[in-house]
């Protein structure tokens, strides 16, 4: 069985949602062009992958950005207006038993799962076969991810930091979020939901934008 259907199975599995590796993401840059093209589809994909629900991607790579726990306070709103939303979090946490209390706090066990061994081509199909990627750090440490993103094919919201909006454009190939501002960062997730035109849209007009840079 492939190895990343087993590892999301087990962390979707997970009672508190959380499952803990001492390996890390793979950081290595890849050029855009180099980038493999994920042939199957985002129903298949999930299906491979073991995933249900509406999927919240987020990528983490600072013990100093506390973005990940902006995202987690916000998931019983966004469950209030779809149960069905799933936030996976990929990379390193800081923080560890506050996250887990405050998971359990929330009773988000079953709607919040992270992972931290997942090798580039395995994220590549995370990202294909997630509803969003949510990038809301305020430092922009993962403007590599947010541009293998856009070639890879998923609806994007970013912070509004000069790291991000050089590739994105809001209401054309994804949307921008202001620091700090949850509301807005709410409005936006449940659009992306709302309207899989709109997305479909972002992808479109992401991948030429890239493609074109």
């Amino acid at each position: 069985m492939n190895q990343l259907l087993v590892y999301m199975k087990n962390i979707l599995n997970k009672v508190l949602g959380y499952w803990k590796n001492e390996a890390s993401i793979i950081d290595k840059v890849i050029h855009i062009a180099n980038i493999p093209e994920i042939k199957q589809g985002k129903s298949t994909l999930k299906i491979e992958l073991g995933l249900k629900g509406d999927i919240v991607l987020a990528i983490t790579n600072s013990n100093k950005e506390k973005h990940c726990d902006v995202l987690i306070g916000i998931m019983p709103e966004l469950i209030q207006a779809n149960p069905g939303f799933k936030l996976i979090i990929v990379g390193s946490l800081d923080q560890e038993e506050s996250i887990k209390a405050k998971i359990k706090e929330l009773e988000l066990g079953k709607s919040i799962f992270f992972s931290t061994n997942l090798d580039n081509v395995e994220l590549y199909k995370l990202m294909k076969a997630s509803d969003m990627l949510v990038l809301n750090d305020s430092l922009g440490f993962n403007q590599d991810r947010l541009r293998q993103a856009m070639k890879v094919g998923v609806p994007i919201i970013a912070s509004n930091i000069d790291a991000y909006s050089k590739f994105i454009t809001n209401d054309v190939n994804g949307l921008l979020v202001d620091i700090g501002d949850k509301n807005k960062l709410v409005m936006n997730i449940i659009k992306l939901w709302n309207n899989r035109m709109i997305a479909n849209d972002f992808i479109v007009n992401a991948q030429e934008a890239i493609s074109n840079s």
